[in-house]
């Protein structure tokens, strides 16, 4: 669980930035790209949305679960209660988005 926090806190500090006030209320799967390296999707809803990121490799979310890729690809999935990164990949999602949220001031 600790790890799932260490990661949606960043995350939840960008949808805050950019003024996303429900993710439930958008249309499908909140999406963003973090950087040129990063891309990420929540779902928000109660049923399961497809993601398909321009270039990228596309994916079914089911509900409340999220997805990050990096360069393209798949790297992490995330459900409600667990999920992890690779190697050093959580260290370097965190740095970029609070990169992305330095730009935003």
């Amino acid at each position: 669980m600790i790890k799932l926090l260490k990661i949606m806190a960043p995350i939840m500090t960008l949808v805050k930035k950019l003024g996303v006030e429900e993710i439930v209320s958008i249309d499908g799967a909140w999406e963003y790209r973090i950087d040129e390296q990063w891309y990420i999707a929540v779902n928000g809803h109660t049923h399961e949305v497809e993601v398909t990121p321009d270039g990228m490799m596309s994916t079914r979310l089911l509900p409340y679960h999220f997805c990050i890729w990096q360069h393209g690809l798949i790297v992490a999935v995330f459900t409600p209660t667990d999920g992890s990164f690779p190697g050093d990949a959580e260290e370097e999602l965190n740095l970029a988005i609070f990169d992305a949220i330095e730009s935003m001031r």
